[in-house]
C-alpha cells in the first residue's frame, strides 16, 4: 500500500469517525446520562464505532506531518490521542454496557459517588485532553493553510467538553460535538487535498516553519 493511500484512508477514517461520533453525541442534548435510558446506551455504542475510527484515521493524519509539527505537535497528538482512548473509546463502552447492567442489577451503586480511582483515571485522561487539543489546536492555527480554523473547534470543544462537569450538562455536550467535528474537518482536508492533488504535502504542511 502506498503511503498516499495510507494517507487518504486515514483521511476518510478521520472523518467519518469524526461526523458518527458527533452525530451519536447529539441524542445526548434529550437523554441526558440517564444510564436506565435504551437511547443514552445505544448512542454511546454507536459512538464508540465513530471513536475507534478516529482512532485508526488520527496517527496516519498526523503521521502525513510530523516532521513539520515540531515537539508541540507531537505532543499535542499524543495527549489527544490518549484522551480519545480514555474518554471517547473507555468512557463510552462503560455507557454502552456497564452503567445499563449496573443501573439494573444495582441501583443504588449508579446513584451514588462513582469510586475514586475511575474519577481519577477520567480527570487525568480529561487534563491530558485539555493539554494535548490546545497544544494540537494552536499548531494547527499557526499552519497556512484552510484547515488550520479546524484548531478552534479543537481547542474551544475540549474547553467546554470539560467544562460540562461544573456547568450544564448542555455545555459539556455541545463541547464534545465541536472537538469531534474538528477532528472530522481535519481528515476531510488530508482526504481532499490527496484527492484533487493540489496540496501535496497535506493539510498541515506548513506547521511550525
Amino acid at each position: 500500500m502506498s503511503s498516499t493511500t495510507l494517507y487518504r484512508l486515514s483521511g476518510i477514517s478521520l472523518l467519518i469517525g469524526g461526523l458518527f461520533a458527533a452525530l451519536a453525541a447529539v441524542p445526548v442534548f434529550f437523554t441526558g446520562e440517564d444510564p436506565t435510558s435504551p437511547i443514552a446506551a445505544t448512542a454511546a455504542l454507536l459512538r464508540i464505532i465513530g471513536d475507534m475510527l478516529i482512532v485508526v484515521g488520527l496517527p496516519g493524519v498526523y503521521s502525513r506531518q510530523a516532521q513539520r509539527a515540531g515537539l508541540l505537535g507531537l505532543i499535542g497528538f499524543l495527549f489527544t490521542f490518549v484522551y480519545i482512548l480514555i474518554q471517547g473509546v473507555v468512557g463510552d463502552t462503560i455507557e454502552a454496557f456497564i452503567l445499563p447492567f449496573l443501573a439494573s442489577a444495582v441501583p443504588s451503586l449508579v446513584k451514588g459517588s462513582p469510586p475514586q480511582g475511575l474519577v481519577i483515571f477520567f480527570l487525568a485522561g480529561g487534563l491530558l485532553g485539555l493539554v494535548g487539543s490546545v497544544l494540537l489546536g494552536v499548531t494547527m492555527l499557526r499552519a497556512k493553510t484552510v484547515a488550520r480554523w479546524a484548531g478552534l473547534p479543537l481547542i474551544v470543544g475540549v474547553v467546554l467538553s470539560l467544562g460540562g462537569s461544573f456547568l450544564p450538562p448542555v455545555v459539556g455536550t455541545t463541547g464534545t460535538v465541536l472537538f469531534l467535528l474538528g477532528l472530522a474537518w481535519l481528515g476531510f482536508d488530508v482526504w481532499s487535498s490527496l484527492q484533487s492533488m493540489s496540496q501535496p504535502e497535506g493539510t498541515l504542511e506548513s506547521l511550525q516553519k
